[in-house]
């Protein structure tokens, strides 16, 4: 097939197209919240925003709007210390990646060497 007939076998999407507006945009609300010194400015701010994106009708903000009001209390947790379980969760998708790959492995000690390979790839490249 040429390549002026793929153009023709392409699906439109109906997607919306990303907003760059200060109103809602994603990088805004983050600059934002990393200069908050407490949970109490980092709720505000976070509630300052939702209202903002509620005043301007955008509605597929809708469910993380949901999410975000439901889980708020645990949200402005993290400033209180600014800690994440960021490497465990990454060493569990690492894990779960390997077993994914690795599936029909007979030995366990085999799919330790595989787990320490893959941990320690960067550091080896990296010396």
């Amino acid at each position: 097939m040429a390549e002026a007939s793929f153009a023709s076998v392409r699906k439109p999407t109906n997607r919306p197209k990303p907003i760059t507006c200060g109103i809602v945009d994603g990088s805004t609300l983050w600059v934002g919240l990393s200069k908050v010194q407490t949970q109490a400015q980092a709720k505000k701010r976070l509630l300052k925003w939702c209202a903002k994106v509620r005043r301007s009708a955008l509605t597929w903000f809708d469910p993380f709007l949901k999410t975000l009001t439901k889980w708020l209390a645990e949200i402005v947790n993290y400033f209180a210390e600014r800690r994440s379980s960021g490497f465990v969760e990454g060493l569990n998708n690492k894990i779960k990646t390997l077993k994914r790959r690795c599936y029909g492995i007979g030995r366990v000690a085999t799919l330790f060497q595989r787990l320490y390979l893959d941990l320690n790839v960067i550091k080896l490249a990296l010396d």
